[in-house]
């Protein structure tokens, strides 16, 4: 076996690790033909009965993760609102299906991109191309039309969730607001707009505490996501009760969930959203649901996978700990000047404290563009332009640390799921299938009707099947019921790939190398694929008033308030790890505030 030096992002996670149970190591299958070959019975036994359990666990054959969601029925909808387009409140019956666990990746975006069946994400002019960064491989894709979407899902064998697939993935039967429950939001739990870590989208998975019920992650905050359905703001009113798929036409899809720029009044997940399907947005993905098709006959294994390093066997599989860093300490003020023409304009004064990096620094704004230079005799001083700093705006300035501090490491060795082989001097691994029957050796499983199933490693299954349990053993099976032999399995690899008949199995084209496991990413120094612990970058985020100078026109009286009472709102400025209250007037429109006052 391979040794591998891995590098971890945090003190804490690496005292996680060391506090966890006994690491978890695999051993290579054998090359060599096993010696016994369990015999064909004249009568074949019945095959056994499988449950598959809410939330169960499953990789694809494109190396993302998918969860199972059971059939079930629900009600759909907000009993306690009065108005809006999600009323009434209505039962809703669903069939079981398999759904992806997290939002599409820009790594597993870029597979189909390469086979030539997606088109790339198109980010808006002068917007940074994050799809193309490696250091967002395991963000959600953003700036994808709803065909784009579809493109993808059907590519692997899937299609768009319909909107009350979505909303039972999200919370199940609970009726409950939040996937996580009815606590109230929190940084630990998504990425919304009241967090200041981070500013834009967050890796997939970086959220356990805020899992659904069936072990969906991210089904709210982090990016919304496309669904099937064209929108109509009273279809409730004439849903279907089984399988609802939507009105038959419109102008606008749905869009459920929420982003990292929703506030909390929206975060609910029976709020309902729309786009144009050709609209592209920095804070829009999408996820996919298996067509029943699929899993029943799902396309043939891919022929080689990168190894990977799996975590170390931890009792009860807490969630991973997630290490917020400390953002820069800045101090902002706003800015307003006349120029020669005495029309007003607006400039962000950022100040950074003594021992800041800038060039380690990202700004940014959600109140629009922003632009900032830094001051030609004091590099710790940036004065910012766009249009997010018109005088009268209240703008949100966040300034985050681009890389996160830090590295050690443990040595583990790499590893394959079960069914592939691993090149120890390549690092990949390969499909043992070799177009037949498998040959039952331990620790393989005899099970009748399945043939020789392969117990999980480190707790994981192959490509396309699920954990399970027979006879007390922890055993892998496919998905969809009992295996079909190479002869009568269909032979189609999705489009792109190349089929290997020779060991029954699909191969990458010689330019499009495989990609890493959802939740890992590819380690060029230890040619494997390593276990990702997010850390978001550390940010400060302030609030900050560009005032109005132009001076009023004569004759021209301030406006009063039609009666006596308060004329401003409490408002709380941050500056660096401090923060102050004040009372402002008049009350900045979409900023916090504690509450009304007078100046």
């Amino acid at each position: 076996m391979k040794r591998h030096s891995i590098r971890l992002f945090s003190i804490a996670a690496l005292l996680a690790l060391l506090a966890a149970c006994t690491f978890s190591r695999s051993t290579p299958q054998p090359t060599a033909p096993p010696a016994e070959i369990i015999p064909t019975a004249t009568s074949a036994p019945a095959p056994a009965s499988f449950t598959i359990l809410p939330g169960a666990i499953m990789r694809w054959w494109d190396s993302s993760t998918f969860v199972y969601v059971p059939a079930g029925t629900f009600l759909m909808g907000d009993p306690q609102a009065q108005e809006g387009d999600n009323i009434p409140a209505h039962q809703v019956s669903l069939d079981g299906f398999w759904m992806h666990q997290s939002e599409v990746t820009n790594r597993m975006y870029a597979q189909c991109v390469a086979a030539g069946v997606c088109s790339p994400p198109v980010s808006p002019p002068g917007m940074p191309d994050r799809f193309n960064d490696t250091r967002y491989q395991n963000h959600p894709v953003v700036n994808v039309t709803w065909q784009d979407a579809v493109n993808y899902c059907e590519w692997i064998g899937g299609a768009l969730l319909t909107e009350a697939e979505w909303e039972w993935a999200a919370r199940g039967d609970t009726g409950h607001p939040y996937p996580w429950g009815d606590e109230d939001p929190s940084c630990s739990r998504l990425n919304y707009a009241n967090c200041s870590l981070p500013t834009f989208t967050a890796p997939v998975l970086s959220y356990p505490l805020g899992l659904s019920p069936f072990n969906a992650a991210d089904m709210a905050g982090n990016v919304f996501e496309w669904v099937h359905d064209w929108y109509a703001e009273d279809y409730y009113a004439s849903s279907p009760s089984a399988n609802p798929t939507g009105p038959d036409t419109g102008t606008e899809r749905v869009v459920r969930s929420s982003s990292f720029r929703t506030v909390e009044r929206l975060l609910p997940v029976t709020q309902r959203f729309s786009q144009t399907p050709d609209s592209r947005r920095d804070d829009l993905g999408f996820r996919c649901r298996l067509t029943g098709e699929t899993v029943q006959s799902p396309p043939p294994p891919m022929c080689t996978l990168l190894s990977y390093v799996p975590p170390p066997a931890v009792a009860g599989n807490p969630p991973p700990i997630i290490v917020f860093a400390e953002g820069p300490e800045i101090n902002v003020w706003g800015i307003c000047g006349l120029n020669s023409n005495g029309d007003q304009y607006g400039v962000i004064e950022i100040r950074f404290s003594a021992g800041t990096d800038p060039s380690n620094v990202e700004i940014s704004s959600s109140s629009g563009t922003i632009t900032c230079t830094p001051d030609s005799t004091d590099p710790l001083r940036f004065y910012c332009t766009g249009s997010a700093t018109q005088p009268g705006n209240s703008v949100l300035i966040s300034a985050c640390f681009i890389e996160s501090p830090g590295s050690y490491s443990l040595t583990f060795d790499a590893s394959c799921p079960p069914l592939y082989s691993l090149d120890p001097v390549s690092g990949m691994c390969f499909y043992m299938g070799q177009g037949g029957a498998l040959m039952c050796e331990p620790p393989e499983v005899a099970v009748p009707g399945y043939g020789c199933m392969p117990p999980p490693v480190s707790g994981e299954c192959p490509p396309g099947y699920t954990q399970a349990e027979f006879e007390g053993q922890p055993v892998c099976i496919p998905a969809g019921g009992p295996p079909c032999m190479a002869a009568t399995c269909p032979a189609v690899c999705p489009p792109g790939l190349i089929f290997n008949e020779g060991n029954f199995c699909c191969d990458y084209p010689q330019d499009q190398p495989p990609v890493c496991p959802s939740g890992y990413i590819y380690d060029d120094a230890l040619d494997t694929c390593v276990t990702e612990i997010p850390i978001p970058p550390g940010c400060t985020s302030v609030w900050v008033t560009i005032p109005i100078c132009a001076p009023p026109d004569e004759g021209d009286e301030p406006d009063q308030p039609d009666q006596p009472g308060p004329t401003g709102c409490w408002i709380t400025f941050y500056f660096g790890a401090g923060q102050v209250t004040q009372c402002v007037s008049p009350c900045p429109v979409g900023v916090p505030n504690q509450g009304p006052c007078t100046p």
